[in-house]
């Protein structure tokens, strides 16, 4: 790889920010390495010669970055840039700028730091040469379409989404609760020949039942009590577009039979009347739930799922994402101190380390409300760590004790899934919604599992 490096001093000696090991490990990596002592300098360089990644000191590179950004998305908009930092913590004023920045790494790590980043650069470098030129808009250093993050996990999936999006074929995402379904949906569709078309959402889980066939399918005059007039669903509005079905899992069987021959034929027919309408349009599908369980248990169509389950995309969860929680809380904070009066200029290095750390079960979400949590518990301008106070501290405070056998034997799965989901319930109180989350199933599939174990609770 072409490295272009901004460092106060040349690779022979050595300096605090941008120490000699870490400049030593460049040049055993790079076949051709630039350096110069000043921004400036970079970016005259920038504008002549291809780099496959830009090395930047921070004390360098804060005086003119906002003018270096715009420099590189004039001249080089793909490359990555690793800004080098001290252990002082992270300047927010990179928040404001991050389109380009594909990492930032602090000098007491910086090797270490260096050969995981390596890694993802010769990834991210695969997919800017597979990716058709026209896809090219949507890919960026610090992420892909509406995704932040270059984690492996992210650009594998980066990977699936560019090659995707040039067909027609149905796809399934499955992920947890806020971890950005539909979020592949959107950039599948804005990749798409569709793009220009129609994308129509619907969440399944937040319609009542006997309210989501009208709103899929529509419904005609006087088709039940209150239909006053004709009112297209969801499948016409998408017609020549997209259809995103959040949550499908919740869906119940006999409006899975009547999806199903939607998908067969192509034809939706309103409540209410005899005649079909032809729709062309592309599925989406999603769910946080175990569809092949679902699927055993007899609450899922086994036709259904072989129907939908044609591309399936995997969302890793936050907490398997160490190397995007930098990325995503500045990408956060950056909105959330816009709603704040309180200046924030530094986000301590402690912080960083314990986001990642943490199980964030709820992913992007639970990481912005915790995020503006800590913002609004901070006065100073550096929030760190000790600026995290949550309301419940689930996932580390609650010690969760494994029911054991007098004998040694193994429980049934049965038992354990019945246990967790009775303390999680003493745990929270009762509280439904929390419980759900906590486990993340739907608060469907908990109520149907309250009362296969036969259950009690009170909410």
């Amino acid at each position: 790889m072409n490295f272009l490096v901004i460092s106060p001093i040349r690779l022979t000696k050595g300096n605090d920010q941008f120490p000699t090991v870490l400049r030593q490990y460049l040049k055993e990596i790079s076949k051709d390495i630039t350096v110069t002592r000043d921004a400036v300098s970079g970016m005259s360089y920038v504008s002549v010669e291809h780099y496959d990644a830009i090395w930047a000191d921070w004390d360098l590179l804060k005086k003119v970055f906002p003018a270096f950004i715009k420099h590189l998305r004039k001249y080089a908009p793909h490359v990555p840039l690793i800004v080098v930092t001290g252990d002082k913590g992270v300047d927010i004023a990179i928040a404001l700028n991050q389109t380009n920045i594909f990492a930032i790494i602090r000098t007491t790590k910086s090797v270490e730091s260096a050969k995981e980043i390596y890694r993802r650069l010769k990834i991210h470098s695969e997919i800017l040469n597979q990716v058709p030129d026209a896809l090219k808009l949507h890919l960026r250093p610090n992420g892909f379409g509406h995704f932040i993050g270059n984690s492996v996990p992210m650009l594998k999936m980066y990977k699936q989404l560019a090659k995707v999006a040039g067909t027609n074929f149905t796809v399934l995402t499955l992920g947890a609760s806020g971890s950005g379904k539909e979020l592949v949906a959107k950039t599948i569709h804005e990749m798409s020949h569709r793009s220009a078309k129609p994308f129509v959402s619907l969440n399944c889980a937040a319609i009542p039942e006997n309210l989501l066939e009208s709103e899929l399918f529509g419904y005609e005059k006087g088709a039940f009590t209150g239909a006053n007039q004709a009112k297209p669903g969801k499948f016409e509005m998408a017609d020549t577009g997209t259809i995103f079905l959040d949550e499908i899992g919740d869906m119940a069987l006999p409006l899975q039979a009547k999806l199903l021959r939607v998908l067969e034929d192509g034809i939706v027919e309103r409540l209410g009347s005899t005649k079909g309408e032809k729709v062309d349009f592309r599925l989406i599908a999603a769910t946080n739930q175990d569809l092949f369980a679902m699927v055993e248990e007899g609450t899922f169509r086994t036709d259904l799922h072989f129907r939908m389950n044609v591309i399936p995309i995997n969302l890793t969860p936050l907490s398997n994402r160490d190397d995007d929680v930098l990325l995503l809380s500045l990408f956060l904070l950056n909105r959330i101190l816009k709603d704040s009066f309180h200046k924030v200029e530094f986000i301590s290095w402690d912080l960083i380390d314990k986001l990642k750390s943490r199980k964030i079960t709820g992913n992007v979400r639970e990481l912005e409300n915790l995020l503006t949590r800590i913002v609004f518990n901070s006065d100073g301008k550096e929030i760190g760590r000790e600026h995290i106070q949550d309301p419940i501290e689930y996932q580390e405070s609650q010690e969760v004790e494994i029911p054991q056998t007098t004998n040694g034997a193994i429980l049934p799965l049965w038992e354990m899934e019945k246990y967790a989901i009775e303390n999680a319930i003493s745990k929270l109180d009762g509280n439904i919604s929390k419980v759900s989350t906590m486990l993340e199933i739907s608060r469907v599939t908990l109520y149907r599992k309250l009362k296969k174990y036969e259950i009690e609770i009170q909410e």
